[in-house]
């Protein structure tokens, strides 16, 4: 319900940088109720309906649209496993990727800490969602120790944890 409203309102001040971060939250909301398909779908529709305004927003609109993409990824890395749904997953990782590309470094924009580290964890994070644990450790292997230690501490916990599973 949180969500919703903050989607509503930041619809009304049509601020395309507090709309993508709203549906951010909105299909966040909608993975943790059970409904996957439903929130990459809205990740996904709002990242495309955004996505020029995001763009001329300079760095804050591009984390905000990489994000979108991310949440799309983990969203889709919950589908019933499916060579389809892990196409679909490292998709919206490659999307992600682009954006960072263009952003260029990790920058803590709107406390999302997006860039080219955190799209490789994600990468990580959807392959070991997968069971593919030997990708997973190729797709791990461009982190450095910098690049973690940049992490926030929020970051870090679930960042570990989902290495060490893969690892193990």
């Amino acid at each position: 319900m949180a969500a919703d409203r903050a989607l509503a309102a930041a619809e009304r001040s049509g601020d395309a940088v507090a709309i993508g971060a709203a549906s951010r939250r909105v299909a966040k909301s909608l993975s943790y109720q059970q409904q996957p398909q439903a929130a990459v779908d809205f990740a996904i529709g709002a990242a495309r309906r955004l996505s020029s305004d995001l763009e001329a927003s300079g760095s804050l609109g591009l984390s905000t649209l990489g994000m979108l993409d991310l949440n799309a990824a983990i969203a889709a890395a919950t589908l019933e496993r499916s060579t389809a749904a892990v196409r679909e997953a490292v998709e919206h990782v490659d999307e992600a990727a682009e954006v960072a590309d263009r952003q260029g470094a990790d920058l803590d924009e709107d406390h999302t800490k997006f860039g080219p580290t955190n799209v490789v964890l994600h990468r990580v994070d959807v392959l070991a969602r997968f069971e593919d644990g030997w990708s997973a450790l190729e797709a791990g292997e461009p982190l450095g120790v910098e690049a973690i230690g940049g992490l926030s501490k929020e970051r870090l916990p679930s960042a570990s944890s989902r290495w060490h599973a893969v690892c193990s």
